[in-house]
């Protein structure tokens, strides 16, 4: 008789980052210090998101006039009306998998 080992279920993964609101409006006034938007994951299984987030291509965090902090995209340079526009791009990154 063969011993099956038993079934290991998957790690949850994140199936949808939310950013809230999904495009701020930043005055042209808004003083660094400002929250922007409020960020968080949904994962797979409804458990706790225990990565974090980060900033990737293409826009990274506008040279560093926006940083994350905790929960919340904030606004880290003072803004005026030589900017435009401000863009960046928001990733979670998932926790590494606990290994021996």
């Amino acid at each position: 008789m063969l011993n099956k080992a038993p079934a290991t279920k998957p790690p949850p993964f994140v199936v949808d980052m939310v950013i809230s609101p999904p495009s701020p409006q930043v005055d042209d006034s808004e003083t660094a210090g400002a929250a922007l938007a409020r960020l968080d994951a949904r994962m797979s299984d409804n458990s706790e998101f225990g990565g974090y987030f980060g900033f990737g291509p293409p826009h990274y965090n506008v040279g560093g006039c926006v940083a994350i902090n905790g929960h919340y995209l904030v606004l880290t340079c003072g803004l005026n009306r030589s900017i435009d526009k401000l863009q960046t791009t928001v990733v979670e990154v998932p926790p590494r998998p606990f290994t021996r």
